[in-house]
């Protein structure tokens, strides 16, 4: 399955060199995406960075998807919105309500010309968007088949998770390349234009770029560490922490075709991730500070378990390096490894490889 999927990626190689007339094509070349949850302190600014892009805006489509706020953060969105939609901009509101327990609604403007009330179309997320939502299980299989639509609750929609929201968004996305972009953070005026010359030139690569950390207190060692990173380290320091964060991500729609999709489960980017390089995906990273990335300490990542994020990390490990059929694999690895200057963080890694 690696091997096709690293298949896929040399075709995308190819498609990349026959996409430089898309600048001249009609509509959104780029969606930017937006999840959003209670973010009323911030997204003004989000949005309002999405306005100073040197990109064309009228070649942006915004894609706002809100996660059941009880704050009037969809009430900031909406009038963002419509302020980018009078400048050219393509966008999209996904909604769902607090309690709602189905797929959410998307309110849609195309973008051109005044957009009053008047020419908002309100609609069910299509059966489409509905199978992006639901990732296949390495069966074939929809991970919500089994569940009863009749015994849905608010609690069982609520456990979907980031991933979820993300699969709804992007299933709304009409660009051919996707930016990432958290409700509480900003994006430098040529966030867009610097990360598309790299992604126009490979398909199959997922584009970071480097952050300025708000407030600068927060977070120093990972925040110098990330932005020191070569391209070449991206990808072998891999397994130490999520080399490029996902709010800085920007990628070609084929990538996320390719791995089908968020995973409704915790730790849903380092998955999806790890996913993208096992599909034959590369990393790519723009050197400049394009992204101001703010430490949010209820944000859902600083949730996330510090052994769940050891225990995906080390089975990709063991998937990607230690497994025979892996296009990484060294038969090296066969005659047994050790890890130098490992610390407390590297035994504990250790620790939590199959004996086997």
């Amino acid at each position: 399955k690696m091997l096709k999927r690293k298949r896929d990626c040399e075709q995308a190689d190819s498609q990349a060199a026959g996409s430089a007339a898309d600048s001249d094509a009609q509509g959104p070349l780029v969606s930017v995406v937006i999840p959003m949850r209670n973010a009323s302190q911030w997204i003004d600014a989000a949005l309002g960075s999405v306005a100073r892009q040197t990109h064309p805006l009228s070649r942006i489509q915004v894609v706002v998807c809100d996660d059941s706020s009880t704050d009037d953060s969809v009430a900031r969105a909406t009038a963002w919105l419509e302020k980018l939609a009078r400048l050219g901009c393509a966008t999209v509101l996904v909604r769902r309500r607090p309690g709602e327990t189905g797929l959410p609604v998307v309110f849609t403007r195309d973008g051109e010309g005044e957009c009053g009330g008047h020419d908002r179309q309100r609609r069910r997320v299509s059966s489409k968007q509905r199978a992006e939502a639901s990732p296949k299980d390495d069966d074939g299989h929809d991970d919500d088949d089994d569940d009863d639509e009749k015994q849905s609750s608010t609690k069982q929609a609520e456990q979907r998770g980031p991933g979820f929201v993300r699969n709804v968004a992007l299933g709304a996305c009409r660009g051919e390349y996707l930016c990432y972009l958290d409700a509480d953070d900003v994006m430098k005026p040529q966030r867009i234009e610097k990360q598309l010359r790299v992604a126009r030139a490979d398909h199959a690569c997922i584009v970071g770029c480097n952050f300025e950390r708000v407030p600068q207190s927060s977070t120093t060692r990972y925040t110098r560490w990330c932005n020191s990173l070569t391209d070449e380290q991206l990808m072998t320091q891999r397994f130490k922490e999520l080399t490029i964060i996902q709010p800085t991500w920007f990628m070609h729609r084929s990538v996320v075709e390719r791995v089908g999709g968020y995973t409704h489960a915790l730790c849903e980017d380092l998955r999806f991730f790890y996913a993208h390089i096992e599909a034959g995906g590369r990393l790519r990273k723009v050197h400049e500070e394009l992204l101001l990335y703010r430490h949010v300490a209820t944000s859902t990542s600083s949730r996330v378990p510090a052994q769940l994020l050891l225990e995906v990390r080390s089975q990709a490990f063991q998937r990607q390096i230690l497994t025979p059929s892996s296009p990484f694999y060294d038969e090296k690895f066969a005659r047994g490894f050790s890890i130098w200057n490992a610390g407390k963080n590297g035994r504990k890694f250790f620790r939590s490889l199959a004996p086997e």
